[in-house]
């Protein structure tokens, strides 16, 4: 997005507009007038409504003076002034311009903390006069002005800076006179330095790297004038990505686990994969775990997986507008023991070859000249898995049947190998089927047949 905004100052950006959605995960290119930039990364600092600390000035609101205790003049008269509508206190302090002088200040020295955002702010007004405006000047950095007044009208000033030098931070009541003639009046009132603890919606502190706490640019073009910025562009530059939770109950006892992933991460870009137990498919762990592609997933303990929930994270960032990670395929792995009964899967190993116990009921073929005659099969319809399977298979399957006695699984005692199970059916209760022998004598001539598996179109409803 490129549009404009009211004010812009370094370590923090006032928008005029809710930019709230962009805190803490997203990246700005300031660019002034002259196609200038500077970039840097938007605090993690939840727009709550802008809060701030304890003021630094002494007597910022002038209810202590005359001469007004905390602040040093140059060539005034200082007298108390009415105090403004809507002000904090009684009185506000009015200078009078002493003849000889043409331009003078009213200041005062204050120690702030290095690297913290701090807003000042004050009230002034040319009762007579050419202008007089609020000063400030955090240590280390250029001086901010708060705009000239020319006029008989209160005006509020505020904006906001960073100290790069512990103490040596000062606020001015400053004016100018039409002439030395002396005599000319300016009123100052409720003046404060306070730091800035969180943002309001419409601002933004910012950092010289992501998730860092350096209030600076974290890139700037020489020559940039942030007095001069014009437009700035917002994009993101971390995002997270949770994949859905998996019940491990049917795990029983972890014995092992493994997460294994591919992915691809350019340079100035990064993927982490977090790994988190919680006991609701709804809430999230309260707690995450870093993960090693190919080592075992670091929240899965040797314990009893009963009504926990695996949930997978995927963290991304980028430094480079337009380059992100990207992840092609993740894969989890866990072994329990199944130690319970409704995790248990009945069934016997057969000459290398795992069988599950089903209720089925087959009649063998019977040995005639003719050779071996039909089965029949029977199975119990206890899932709709099984009509589901038989509604989408359109060729005779092919089967084959083995006898083995439970005390010599790997002996086959008797084979009927390569029989076709054909002319199944099933109603509520029973699916049944007949396993035969294909016979040349008994194939269709011609192949083709006019049946619904093959042509449903001719068998539809006109």
């Amino acid at each position: 997005m490129t549009t404009s905004w009211t004010t812009l100052l370094l370590a923090y950006i006032e928008f005029g507009v809710d930019i709230s959605a962009y805190h803490g995960n997203h990246k700005i290119v300031v660019t002034d007038s002259a196609s200038k930039s500077a970039s840097a990364y938007l605090h993690s600092v939840a727009p709550g409504g802008e809060t701030l600390g304890t003021d630094a000035l002494t007597n910022g609101s002038f209810e202590v003076g005359p001469p007004f205790t905390g602040w040093q003049d140059i060539l005034s008269t200082q007298i108390a002034g009415t105090e403004r509508s809507g002000g904090s206190g009684s009185q506000c302090m009015r200078v009078i311009a002493n003849v000889g002088e043409s331009a003078s200040r009213v200041y005062q020295y204050f120690d702030e903390t290095v690297g913290t955002v701090y807003k000042y702010s004050g009230y002034t007004r040319t009762v007579s006069g050419e202008w007089c405006e609020l000063r400030y000047q955090a240590g280390g950095s250029n001086p901010k002005y708060g705009g000239k007044n020319y006029t008989d009208t209160w005006f509020e000033a505020s904006g906001y800076s960073v100290a790069a030098i512990s103490g040596l931070s000062f606020m001015y009541c400053e004016w100018r006179c039409v002439d030395s003639a002396g005599g000319y009046i300016f009123e100052f009132d409720d003046y404060s330095v306070k730091p800035l603890t969180d943002c309001a919606a419409t601002g933004a502190l910012i950092v010289s790297t992501l998730g860092g706490a350096t209030r600076a640019w974290a890139s700037v073009d020489t020559g940039f004038n942030p007095n001069l910025a014009c437009t700035y562009e917002i994009s993101r530059i971390e995002g997270t990505r949770l994949s859905p939770p998996v019940d491990l109950t049917s795990i029983g006892t972890a014995t092992g686990s493994t997460i294994e992933w591919t992915a691809d991460v350019p340079e100035n870009t990064t993927l982490t994969i977090y790994s988190g137990l919680s006991e609701s498919d709804e809430e999230e762990p309260v707690s995450w775990d870093e993960c090693t592609s190919g080592a075992p997933i670091p929240s899965v303990t040797l314990t009893d997986m009963a009504g926990k929930y695996l949930w997978i994270k995927q963290y991304m960032t980028t430094a480079e507008e337009g380059v992100s990670p990207s992840l092609s395929s993740i894969s989890v792995e866990i072994t329990g023991d199944y130690t319970t009964d409704s995790q248990l899967a009945y069934g016997t190993v057969s000459d290398g070859d795992v069988f599950i116990f089903l209720p089925v009921r087959i009649k063998l073929p019977d040995d005639t000249d003719e050779g071996p005659g039909e089965m029949q099969l029977e199975i119990d319809n206890v899932h709709r898995a099984y009509t589901e399977t038989i509604r989408s298979v359109y060729t005779p399957v092919t089967c084959q049947v083995d006898i083995v006695m439970d005390n010599a699984l790997d002996t086959i005692d008797a084979s009927w190998p390569e029989f076709k199970l054909v002319n199944i059916s099933y109603n509520a209760t029973t699916i049944t089927g007949t396993l035969k022998l294909e016979t040349l004598e008994t194939e269709p001539y011609p192949s083709g047949s006019f049946v619904p598996s093959y042509f449903p179109g001719l068998f539809g409803r006109g």
